[in-house]
């Protein structure tokens, strides 16, 4: 049972779109966690070493945005009513470029090799330029009618601000900008923080109250905030980013700055316990897996912004709101969309063609079983270890948390290639001529 009131499902783009996008990045995931076996006496001590900034790439460019730019294409569609310019012969190489930017990106930061940084960072920005060109193409075209349009607007150019400050400290590990471009600033401290704040605040941080304000009340039937709710926490969180960055840039390590990031740790606080509270009141309280993905990247960033306001490990926040956070979100988004619109793709050629006789699964019949439940306990325990691992410095702790979250990655990757083939057989079942014919 779902709530699609509002949606506009005609207008949803080839599944081929998003799951271009869904497949090619578990891969990225499953290296960042051999890349914690490898590097376990330093992937977690500090947020400067070449293993950290590589693993936080992989995560970040190479698994979370990939799912995010699929997710953003479907929701473009079916709830702004605005699809982009997109097809999947255009999907399939704009996923594999950003995988293989990300992948090359990390690999230049790990081993201080410059070609590869700058080849992977210039792959990357184009890929993601197209993108961001096309999407916002789209919400200009949309009006005014969806209260995602100011939240998705604002997401998109946060990911452009996130692009230009990358590609700036590319060019300066490259030696093409000065140390501090004549303002007193120290590029590699201040652009970075910069650079992740507009990354997992802008980017990240807005999609993904967009997207959970929006399938949270449709798939778990939980209650959904009003309108101007909406709006207003989209339109907060940008104001209070804007100004940080003003602070950070004017004295980096002033109080003010400090002040507003509290401001902006706190409105997600609030959103988090928001969302929690919503899903212990949603009308059907049966067990899904996904639901502990939901719950567990709340948790997550509730306790990444109480260990922010301790002043916490810079590791441990990252390992909170990367993993835990992040990759929570994505992949209970992911346990529920994907199924959803392979049923709706093929329930939609079914009425067509008008196939009676072929009987299409349900939602559960594409990703389901025990191993949505094995995978969020892989996750679950991979998460923990990192948490101790960033703690308490322990290399042992690390190997085994990388070694988990290459088999999560592992078994996501299986789960949606699992899904994909179905869709694709059913289809081919829906194609064939009629036992009558």
């Amino acid at each position: 049972m779902l709530n699609t009131s509002g949606l506009d499902l005609a207008k949803s783009p080839p599944l081929a779109v998003p799951l271009s996008f869904f497949l090619t990045a578990p891969a990225l995931a499953g290296l960042a966690g051999l890349l914690l076996m490898l590097e376990a006496d330093t992937a977690l001590t500090s947020r400067w070493t070449p293993a950290a900034l590589a693993l936080a790439h992989l995560l970040l460019l190479g698994f979370l945005t990939p799912i995010m730019c699929g997710a953003l294409l479907q929701l473009l569609a079916v709830l702004v009513g605005a699809p982009a310019r997109i097809s999947p012969r255009l999907a399939l190489p704009m996923a594999l470029g950003l995988g293989l930017g990300a992948l090359l990106l990390a690999y230049g930061l790990y081993r201080l090799d410059q070609a590869a940084l700058l080849s992977g960072a210039l792959l990357a920005a184009g890929v993601l330029l197209l993108f961001i060109l096309r999407v916002l193409q789209a919400l200009l075209r949309s009006g005014l009618a969806s209260p995602l349009r100011l939240p998705l607007v604002l997401a998109v150019l946060c990911l452009g601000v996130t692009l230009l400050l990358g590609l700036g400290l590319v060019a300066e590990r490259q030696g093409w900008l000065g140390a501090d471009l004549g303002l007193g600033l120290d590029l590699g401290k201040a652009w970075t923080d910069l650079h992740l704040s507009w990354g997992l605040v802008g980017w990240m941080g807005l999609l993904l109250l967009a997207i959970g304000g929006e399938l949270i009340p449709m798939f778990y039937l939980a209650p959904s905030r009003r309108r101007w709710q909406k709006m207003l926490l989209a339109g907060l969180v940008a104001a209070l980013l804007v100004l940080f960055s003003l602070a950070l840039l004017h004295d980096p390590t002033g109080p003010l700055g400090r002040l507003l990031a509290l401001g902006l740790g706190l409105l997600f606080a609030f959103s988090m316990i928001d969302g929690f509270i919503a899903l212990l009141r949603r009308q059907r309280a049966r067990k899904d897996p996904s639901l502990g993905f939901w719950w567990l990247g709340q948790a997550s960033l509730l306790l990444a912004v109480m260990g922010w306001i301790t002043q916490g490990p810079a590791p441990l926040l990252g390992v909170l709101l990367i993993v835990g956070a992040g990759l929570s979100f994505t992949t209970g988004t992911l346990f529920k969309i994907l199924p959803f619109l392979s049923w709706y793709h093929l329930q939609t050629l079914k009425v067509r063609l008008r196939r009676k006789d072929v009987r299409l699964p349900s939602m559960h019949g594409f990703i389901g079983g025990r191993l949505p439940g094995l995978h969020l306990l892989l996750h679950g325990l991979a998460l923990s270890l990192l948490v101790a691992a960033a703690l308490w410095s322990s290399p042992i702790t690390t190997r085994l948390g990388g070694l988990l979250l290459a088999a999560s990655a592992l078994l996501l990757w299986y789960q949606l290639a699992q899904a994909a083939w179905r869709y694709r057989a059913i289809k081919r079942q829906l194609h064939q001529p009629t036992p009558a014919q």
